[in-house]
């Protein structure tokens, strides 16, 4: 590839892997009751309508995740509680070559800032402001992580032959950083008592930060004798944004979700509150519609046969500006009420990826029991990560503080490292006057 080519691409693997191996919650899953408030509106904008909370003002609400299997830490060099204390030592980070599966990454880190939800009858309202910044990357050859890494580990970038030809399947590298700005909306279309309709949506403006993606495939290199790396033909689309403003691109996105409850026309009957006792609830939302247009970034494509892409000689064709679009996913839930303490749930998330330039959000699927009361609760989320990666989690909210992962063995030191998942929330909240609020409606 030509210098500059090289260089985009390097600097978007390095910014991918130190973001995710420095900084280093996905969705929070356990944080998902009646009493979660606006939270919830992350995973559905309809549940804000039918909550046992009347307002809900959240302080700062933080969460970090991590799941990958091109590095790790061995157990042997594992100190949970040193990397929260001082983060990660980079000599104790190596090549993984015990997972033989696709290679893959993803990363998020979230940060919502002040917001506010408030609910009365059959309307709900809810404002935000959020920072986040996200990355993923699949099928990427692992050799090439490692060689435009080798200052995390140089073992994985070891070995590989003087002039043999390596050839990539189709794979795809994005990261990007973005603040929302956010209202969302949510109202019952229907309320008979038995049965609750509720719909809503979120509407984000978009400020982006920086934003970088790769996709390719059939893309041939080679290493001589010095271990440095040329590239001889390239199917691929590249782009990224200036990282020198603030703030470089502008964007709209859209989250639409419904909720459906059943429930006893008795006892709704006589509930003042606009809360709807159900007995079981399922909802369905659309996440992350929308991208930003970044005026100082540019996309590139390569796609050539020619035998030497670095003498130059081959066309490359760029635009001066570049889009980039949100991880949009389908999100589906359901909630069994045991008895209005104890609850089971089950939450599916899957990536809808429809273009190059946008990060890819993995798929999860979850169990959640949970105990819930209107000061204290305690969920213990088991999920299906990527279809092949069981996880344990915990949650537990006291009064107005939150603590909780989906993955809780990077925090016993039981396995090798390759992944993280913590989130937290300081929030203060109003709860409803319910009708018989402190005893089970449900036997």
């Amino acid at each position: 590839m030509k210098p500059a080519q090289t260089t985009t691409a390097r600097l978007t693997l390095l910014l991918l892997l130190s973001m995710s191996l420095t900084l280093s919650a996905q969705n929070m899953i356990g944080f998902n009751g009646n009493y979660a408030g606006a939270v919830t509106a992350y995973l559905n904008p309809a549940c804000i309508a039918n909550s046992k909370v009347m307002l809900d003002i959240n302080l700062l609400t933080f969460g970090v995740h991590l799941q990958n299997n091109y590095y790790g830490i061995p157990k042997k060099d594992y100190k949970p509680f040193s990397i929260l204390q001082s983060g990660f030592d980079p000599s104790t980070i190596s090549a993984n070559t015990k997972n033989a599966g696709i290679p893959f990454l993803y990363t998020k880190v979230q940060l919502h800032m002040p917001s506010l939800m408030y609910a009365k009858g059959k309307r709900a309202y809810g404002f935000h402001l959020s920072g986040r910044i996200e990355a993923s990357a699949k099928n990427l050859p692992a050799d090439l992580m490692y060689y435009y890494n080798s200052s995390l580990s140089s073992s994985g970038a070891a070995g590989n032959t003087p002039g043999e030809t390596h050839v990539t399947p189709r794979f795809h590298a994005a990261l990007a950083m973005w603040e929302e700005l956010g209202f969302t909306y949510a109202q019952s279309i229907i309320d008979n008592g038995s049965r609750k309709l509720t719909v809503g949506g979120t509407a984000n403006l978009l400020f982006g930060n920086l934003a970088f993606y790769a996709n390719g495939k059939n893309v041939e290199y080679t290493y001589d004798d010095a271990g440095n790396i040329s590239f001889t033909n390239a199917d691929a689309a590249y782009g990224g944004s200036s990282i020198s403003k603030g703030v470089s691109g502008f964007g709209l996105g859209i989250n639409l979700g419904a909720e459906y409850c059943i429930g006893d026309a008795t006892i709704n009957a006589n509930e003042k509150s606009g809360y709807f006792h159900y007995k079981y609830r399922v909802g369905a939302a659309l996440l992350d519609i929308g991208g930003m247009r970044f005026s100082g970034g540019q996309n590139a494509t390569v796609n050539t046969l020619d035998a030497d892409l670095s003498s130059g000689s081959n066309p490359v064709q760029k635009s001066k500006a570049m889009s980039m679009y949100l991880p949009t996913a389908l999100s589906l839930h359901f909630d069994y009420n045991l008895n209005d303490r104890f609850y089971v749930g089950a939450t599916f998330l899957h990536n809808l990826r429809f273009t190059s330039a946008q990060i890819r959000r993995p798929t999860v699927l979850s169990v959640t029991p949970r105990y819930e009361k209107k000061w204290f609760e305690v969920s213990m989320p088991l999920s299906l990560y990527e279809w092949k990666t069981p996880r344990i989690g915990l949650e537990t909210r006291l009064w107005f503080f939150v603590i909780g992962s989906e993955k809780l063995s990077w925090l016993l030191g039981i396995n090798d490292f390759s992944g993280l998942d913590i989130y937290f929330s300081f929030r203060f909240f109003l709860p409803k006057k319910l009708n018989d609020a402190g005893k089970p409606l449900f036997k």
